[in-house]
């Protein structure tokens, strides 16, 4: 049992580290010249990861804020923070 759960542990770890490898190396064939002259990136996120502070300065939690709260801290009320990290990001 030790011997086959032992080999069970390294190939998943191989198998981890080889789909990493090959996802890293197709990444890194990409530039900027394999997309349209006009093509633009971009990047978003939603208002619920970004806030926080639900219960911050007369905030009070929206219907998601609700929706999503759990006890074990599995949930949006800290995320990205935004609310107390807006400084920095600016």
């Amino acid at each position: 049992f030790f011997v086959s759960f032992f080999w069970d542990k390294k190939m998943q770890s191989f198998s981890l580290l080889f789909f990493i490898v090959s996802a890293i190396s197709y990444c890194d064939a990409f530039t900027r010249t394999d997309f349209p002259e006009h093509f633009l990136f971009g990047a978003a996120t939603s208002a619920y990861q970004w806030e926080g502070a639900a219960h911050e300065d007369g905030r009070t939690p929206s219907v998601w804020d609700t929706f999503s709260h759990s006890d074990d801290r599995g949930n949006g009320d800290i995320a990205c923070d935004g609310y107390h990290k807006y400084k920095e990001d600016v």
